[in-house]
């Protein structure tokens, strides 16, 4: 999710129109008063969503570390991995055909998959890393694809 939001894929990061803006009712410490005290007064900087120089860049602020909160995602899920269906025809109804038995089939892989919280980005089952043990460290992967299949056997 940290790479999502860095790169502004995350649907959070078209907030605004991506435009610069000032956080409502924000503050900043402008000083101290004789007794040590903070001074604050209005915020006036504003953050942008991909800024350079000495602007904050909000989403960077959001991903920024090795572990932050806003990047971590709830790893529980519902998955259904695979469904396959098969029929045989009885063989009453091609008794007066060559073949002595046929079934069809279909098969579904990747069909649904329900996460939770805040993860709606990744399958947490995927990793950026193949089929090593690094199970839901994840890099801008693309999400696994559904996939069907049909098979038919005859017996003659």
């Amino acid at each position: 999710a940290a790479q999502l939001y860095f790169a502004g894929l995350a649907e959070e990061t078209a907030f605004n129109d991506r435009e610069e803006w000032i956080v409502p009712n924000s503050v900043v410490q402008t000083g101290t008063d004789d007794d040590g005290n903070p001074i604050y007064s209005p915020n006036t900087t504003p953050l942008t969503m991909y800024g350079g120089g000495n602007v904050r860049n909000y989403w960077a602020q959001i991903q920024g570390g090795s572990r932050n909160d806003a990047v971590l995602l709830d790893a529980s899920y519902l998955k259904l991995r695979e469904v396959a269906l098969r029929y045989t025809i009885p063989t009453a109804l091609i008794s007066k055909t060559p073949f002595k038995g046929i079934t069809v089939g279909a098969v579904g892989r990747n069909l649904w998959l329900r996460t939770q919280g805040n993860n709606h980005f990744i399958d947490p089952e995927a990793s950026a890393f193949g089929n090593g043990n690094a199970q839901g460290y994840e890099f801008l992967g693309i999400p696994p694809q559904a996939t069907y299949g049909f098979d038919l056997k005859i017996k003659i």
